[in-house]
């Protein structure tokens, strides 16, 4: 059976898919890059959550622990998250350490800078240290800026 429906639509029909491509490709390049931005800032989220949490884990420790760590101050603590392997920078520039402050309940004012002296079986003590860093997103998107300033707060309870 002679089909002549086929040779009529092949013929008329040859340029739409590439027109539909020339209009649809700017939409599907735009998400494309919403999709990447969007797994960067959370994986930039969670890397300033690991380096503010190595960050009070250092803060947190005795001076003997402090001691035997590979890391002489609370900033190396926080960079060392922010790295690969081979040394290079998971973010760059680095996260900053914004404040390290300590109290003796956990939901005091964390005004003191200094640990406190009396921490024992009785006497509990807690370290707060919040890190921030600040995200550039690879595109300028309209009605979102284009940094975005992340930070991420700890705290943890004082070993004694």
């Amino acid at each position: 059976m002679f089909d002549r429906r086929n040779r009529w639509n092949s013929k008329a029909r040859r340029g739409v898919a590439a027109a539909e491509l020339a209009v649809f490709l700017p939409v599907l390049a735009f998400l494309l890059l919403i999709v990447v931005d969007f797994g960067r800032v959370f994986y930039s989220y969670v890397t300033i959550t690991n380096c503010a949490r190595n960050g009070a884990i250092w803060a947190s420790s005795n001076a003997t622990a402090q001691a035997q760590s590979p890391y002489t101050t609370v900033t190396d603590a926080v960079q060392a998250d922010a790295k690969n392997a081979d040394g290079t920078n998971n973010l760059s520039p680095p996260p900053t350490v914004d404040t390290v402050t300590y109290d003796t309940t956990y939901n005091g004012s964390y005004t003191s800078t200094t640990r406190p002296s009396t921490i024992d079986s009785t006497h509990d003590g807690y370290v707060k240290v919040t890190v921030s860093w600040t995200f550039t997103t690879i595109v300028t998107y309209p009605g979102i800026p284009s940094t975005m300033n992340l930070s991420r707060t700890v705290k943890m309870r004082l070993i004694p």
